[in-house]
Parts: C-alpha cells; sequence; structure tokens
C-alpha cells in the first residue's frame, strides 16, 4: 500500500489536526488536539518520505535541503488550509513536520482575549509580543490582532519565515537563502511601514530590531518563546536587550496555552467529594456554589471526554511600576517582582484563566493543572 500525500493531508484538514509527522521507521502521525495518534498506515521507508516529500516541493529544494541538512517553506493545499513545512535530514533520511494553517482565520473575541487587550491594539506605536510554547497558538492571535488594525490608511509589512498566513491588506517579505533578515529590515524601512509584523524573535538581532521599531514610531508585533509573561522579559534582558528599551518599547506582552475542551455530549458535573480538591486548588465556596466544574466521561464522539482546544492568557501590562522594575534591574531581571506586581495590577495568571475556562464549563482541572504545571 503505498501512501499518498494528497491523502495525509485531507486527513490532517478532516481530523482538525495542528500538525503531521512524516519520519523513517514508523508510521505517519497526527496531532490531534495536543496529542499524538499514530495513523492505521504502514511504516514509512526513506523512499517513501523523500516520495511524499516530492509532491510538496521541487527537486531543487529537495537538492539544497540535501546540501543544507533542513528547510522551512509553506504551501497551500487546494482551499481547504496551508501548511508550514520544516525538514530536516538525520543519517541520510528526511523527516517532516507538517503545521496546518487553516484558512479560517478566528477573532479575538473568538481566541478569548481579554477586551482591555484590544484597546492597546490602537496606539500608534509600541510591541505587542505574544509568548508561549511550540504549538500554543501564538502566530493565529497575533494574525487576529493584526488584524484588528489593518486598514486602507496604514502601511502594513511583514517579516516571516516562512510565510504562513496570507495576510490581505499588508505585504509580505519570505525570510531565505536570497534574502536575509537584516536585508528584509533595510527593505522594509525603505517602504515607509505604520506596522510591522516580525514573526518570531529569534535572537539579540530580531528582538533589537523589533523593539527599535517600536521605539522609533512603529506598531510592532512579534512572539517569542517563553513560558509565561514575565520570563519574556527576562528572556530579552538575557539577550542583552537594553532595560531602558524594554520598558519603553513594550505595550504588553500576552502568554498563551491551549487546553483540551469538554465534549458537550458526554461531559458530567463533578461529584461533591471532589470539591474538596477545588478548594484547595484555589476557588472560593462562593463560585462553587454559583458554577457548574465539570469531569470527562468519554463517548463515540470524542477523545477520551474532549473534543476541541481553547487558549488561556495571561496578559502583562506596562504599567509605571513595571517599568521601573525593569529599569531599576541589576544583573538580571527579578521575575518574582514583576509577577507580584502584575498581579496587584489585576493581571490574571495562566492558571486563573484556565479556572475560568472550567467555571465556563469548557475543560476540568486535570487539564487546567497539566497545562499550568509551572504556576504551582
Amino acid at each position: 500500500m503505498r501512501v499518498e500525500m494528497a491523502d495525509l493531508l485531507q486527513t490532517c484538514v478532516d481530523e482538525n489536526a495542528s500538525d503531521l509527522h512524516i519520519n523513517v521507521g514508523v508510521a505517519p502521525t497526527l496531532r490531534v488536539h495536543g496529542r499524538m495518534v499514530p495513523m492505521d498506515l504502514p511504516i514509512l521507508t526513506p523512499d517513501d518520505t523523500e516520495n511524499l516529500m516530492k509532491a510538496i516541493t521541487s527537486e531543487e529544494h529537495i537538492q539544497k535541503t540535501r546540501q543544507i541538512g533542513g528547510s522551512d517553506f509553506g504551501f497551500a493545499f487546494g482551499n481547504a488550509a496551508r501548511f508550514r513545512v520544516s525538514v530536516f535530514r538525520s543519517k541520510g533520511n528526511f523527516g517532516l513536520a507538517l503545521r496546518q494553517i487553516p484558512n479560517k482565520l478566528l477573532t479575538l473575541e473568538q481566541i478569548g482575549l481579554p477586551p482591555s487587550v484590544k484597546d492597546l491594539l490602537f496606539r500608534p506605536r509600541g510591541l505587542i509580543l505574544v509568548t508561549g510554547p511550540t504549538g500554543s497558538g501564538k502566530s493565529t492571535t497575533l494574525i487576529a490582532a493584526l488584524y484588528q488594525v489593518i486598514d486602507p490608511t496604514v502601511n502594513v509589512l511583514t517579516i516571516e519565515e516562512p510565510v504562513e498566513y496570507i495576510i490581505k491588506g499588508a505585504r509580505q517579505l519570505k525570510i531565505g537563502p536570497k534574502m536575509g533578515f537584516e536585508q528584509s529590515i533595510r527593505g522594509i524601512l525603505r517602504h515607509d511601514p505604520d506596522i510591522v509584523l516580525v514573526g518570531e524573535m529569534r535572537d539579540k538581532i530580531t528582538a533589537e530590531t523589533a523593539i527599535k521599531l517600536a521605539n522609533t514610531g512603529h506598531l510592532v508585533f512579534s512572539t517569542l518563546h517563553t513560558n509565561d509573561a514575565p520570563g519574556a522579559v527576562a528572556r530579552l534582558y538575557k539577550m542583552g536587550i537594553e532595560p531602558f528599551l524594554i520598558a519603553y518599547a513594550i505595550n504588553i506582552i500576552v502568554a498563551q496555552r491551549l487546553i483540551r475542551t469538554l465534549c458537550k455530549i458526554c461531559k458530567e458535573p463533578i461529584e461533591a467529594s471532589e470539591m474538596e480538591d477545588l478548594l484547595k486548588f484555589g476557588f472560593s465556596e462562593e463560585e462553587l456554589k454559583t458554577h457548574t466544574i465539570y469531569r470527562a466521561v468519554g463517548c463515540e464522539k470524542c477523545n477520551g471526554g474532549y473534543k476541541g482546544r481553547a487558549a488561556i492568557h495571561e496578559a502583562l501590562f506596562f504599567s509605571k511600576e513595571i517599568r521601573n522594575i525593569i529599569l531599576n534591574a541589576g544583573e538580571k531581571v527579578d521575575e518574582s517582582k514583576i509577577r507580584d506586581q502584575a498581579a496587584k495590577d489585576g493581571m490574571w495568571t495562566l492558571r486563573r484563566s484556565g479556572m475560568e475556562r472550567m467555571m465556563e464549563g469548557t475543560t476540568t482541572l486535570e487539564e487546567v493543572i497539566s497545562t499550568t504545571v509551572e504556576d504551582e
């Protein structure tokens, strides 16, 4: 039985999988609602993986990938979806990780961002930074935020590697062998932008450039890989970014995670004996009296009681007090101090955001604990 790339991609779309993994020695695997699910297909040989790769890119690109050991690119699968592909080569064999980029964009309301975040999007300058681990939906949130401010009166440009979403109303530059990051930045500045999206702050050069753009009258959107919002400040500091640039360039840092959501068909209210655990977790008696908390059951329509995912957030606003903590940092930024001040300013942690999802009847205690374990 020959495995065809078109069939794999269609299954990925039909199952609403976030990722498709193709590697030698195992069957193709999907990531569905955050969990890896092997497909009922033959184990792939080196020839299989190369043939699958040929179905989505050119022979010339494959030869370049052989030389440099890996590559990244994007492509459209008809009208169903776009895919971002990361290719690596190990022991002479190709391995592919394909991330599905849905054609239908979510709104900020559907994502569940706090309304106060939306207000900051309409400032004329500053940095909007979305953080989180790989696969936490950072790019989806970033593009939803960008669409809030795109209109014919502003000039919007993006620098990405590779281009994921096709953004209407923006000019998109792809970083690659022919155009590096520094060339892209120089090109963008010559085009007089009002709003700039930098796909990811990967190093000091990227971060410093994005922050300087934010400090020189541009509205900038970007992402960073950190576990939480205070951790993003510390990460930038460790990169070598000057404290005053961090303090005065950033409008807000939004940390995001994805949690599995309960199946609406089979979910059941928790038993009275479980209430004590919820009180220990941080719920008040009043919250438990006025809300129904559910548990996962499982049925033929879901995966162990869960179906779909939703986002939880913590939004770190740069108040005067937060800026002063950063400006007065010594050898390192005190993340605990930032977190304590943010809590005084009204910031919800990721865990508190998860608790709100539980009171909505969206998810479970077990899911919130596993997703926010570092909040303990």
